[in-house]
Parts: C-alpha cells; structure tokens; sequence
C-alpha cells in the first residue's frame, strides 16, 4: 500500500507562468485550467517551460496566492476563473461563482496579484 504526502510531484506540460491556474493532466502532468474548470492549484514561484518541475499551492492553502489576472480590476474585486489559467474580475459564463477577492489591483492583462481564495465546493463534471 503506497502513502501519499503533502503535493504531487508534477511536470508542466506546456508552458506555464506564475500565477496561473493549473489541473492535473496526464501522465502527472500540470496544465491550464479552463474558464470552467477551476484547476488543482497555482503555479507558485516561476514561468516553467515543458518538463519542468512544478511548484504549486494548492485550492486549500490557508492564505493568499499570487494569481494571474486577465485585465484590470480594483482592489476588493470578486475574482472569477477565466481562460489559460489567469482570473478576472468579469463572469466567463453566466452564475460563475466567486472564487476569490482581489488584495491588490491589476493594471491590466498579465500582472500578477495577491488573492485571497474561497475554496471551490463544487466542481464540473
């Protein structure tokens, strides 16, 4: 019988940035998440290229992330997912729940925020 402890070990699989959020491909791979799909987690400390190993913090760390937005929004913003792994202050599909508030503003596509998460309850299938 194997034990699991702490994260997977994982390898991009394509191209990755920090900030983005990622699910589990095949193969223990990491990929984008989709604006449906909320994802395992976010690319932690760097840009990775295919095959690298991949540092990543979880949907249930205890803190704030830095997340990848995906334009600009204020401070305090409710987050939503949105497409190649990033978040945005704008709904990618109607009845989209929250699933964090902005700690900083973005100034604009690809800058890199502090967020605090709410975990997500449910998921896609």
């Amino acid at each position: 019988m194997s034990k699991f402890h702490g994260r997977p070990r994982l390898t991009a699989g394509e191209a990755l940035l920090q900030g983005q959020r990622i699910r589990l491909g095949p193969n223990k791979t990491a990929l984008l998440a989709t604006d449906t799909d909320p994802g395992m987690g976010f690319v932690w400390e760097n840009d990775l290229a295919v095959g690298d190993e991949v540092n990543s913090l979880p949907w249930t760390f205890e803190s704030t992330v830095r997340a990848r937005a995906a334009g600009a929004f204020l401070e305090s913003a409710p987050l939503y997912l949105a497409a190649s792994g990033l978040v945005d202050d704008v709904q990618a599909n109607a009845g989209d729940p929250v699933i964090g508030y902005a700690v900083e503003a973005s100034t604009g596509a690809g800058d890199v925020v502090e967020v605090q998460l709410i975990p997500p309850v449910t998921r896609n299938s």
